[in-house]
Formats: structure tokens, sequence, C-alpha cells
């Protein structure tokens, strides 16, 4: 069944097809929210105001120059979040929860450089006299940039 309220977009495509893809896109939302515990609580942390703000960016274009029935679409899928956030975690608010998570921010290009080039091991398969006269020490393993100064005697 269509919703009354949604508007019969110009791109000629079916009321029928715009309602079934809304549909898709809540379902598809819910389960991402729900099973995303840090997802999750950045949601209700956010707030109704923000949650509705970021709904109505992506999902705007389906209701057409009426928005409102966007917005009462999303303070409903927030409510819902927000009661399943209460009854997942009773007695943990979302801003408890990422107060106390550490979440790691994306490595810059150059540290993600420095962690590639301090990753790799080289094992070096010599005898004692060769170890001595051609790498600084004694050392089977070596890692990162730690191969020791190359001796030319």
């Amino acid at each position: 069944m269509i919703p009354a309220w949604f508007n019969q977009p110009s791109t000629g495509i079916s009321r029928a097809a715009i309602a079934a893809e809304v549909r898709t896109n809540i379902k598809q939302l819910l389960v991402d929210a729900v099973h995303d515990k840090v997802g999750h609580a950045e949601a209700v942390a956010a707030g109704r105001f923000t949650f509705r703000d970021v709904f109505n960016t992506h999902m705007g274009s389906y209701f057409g120059k009426d928005r409102s029935n966007c917005d009462h679409l999303a303070d409903t899928v927030f409510q819902f979040i927000e009661r399943q956030w209460s009854m997942k975690y009773p007695g943990l608010t979302p801003r408890e929860f990422l107060d106390a998570v550490h979440v790691p921010s994306p490595l810059s290009e150059q540290e993600q450089q420095r962690e590639i080039e301090d990753a790799w091991e080289l094992e070096i398969m010599s005898d004692e006299t060769s170890m001595r006269k051609h790498y600084e020490g004694s050392a089977r393993t070596r890692k990162g940039k730690d191969l020791g100064a190359k001796r030319f005697d």
C-alpha cells in the first residue's frame, strides 16, 4: 500500500517503485544502525535534530517539495533507534559509551608509510664471519629500518 502523503516524482518513476525503495532504504538503515554499536551510539547521542537533518539530506529527495513527511519519518526512525539502544544496553547512555570507547582515527599517508616500513622483517641466512663483515652486529633478524650500517672493509 502506498502512503497517501507520498508525492508523485517528476521523473516518471511510479509511486510504488519509490515507496518500495524508501522501505528498502529504511530497513537497511535500521539493520545497520542497530548492529553497529559505535554507529548506533553516535546516532542516538547526536540527538533527534541532527539525526533528522542527516536523514533529510539523504532521504529528502524522495518526498518532493513537502519535507514535513520526511521529518516525521526521521523522527519515527530515531525513536526506534533510541528505544533499541535503551533495550539492548540498559543503564548505559550512548554518550557514556562513546566516552569510554576509543575509536582510532584513520592514519595519515606518512603514518601509513612509517607503519609499513616498520612492519617488515628480514631474516639473514649467513655464517657469523659474513655477518660481522657485512652487517653491524650479528643479529639474524632485522626489522623495519634496522638494517645496520653496511661495512666496506
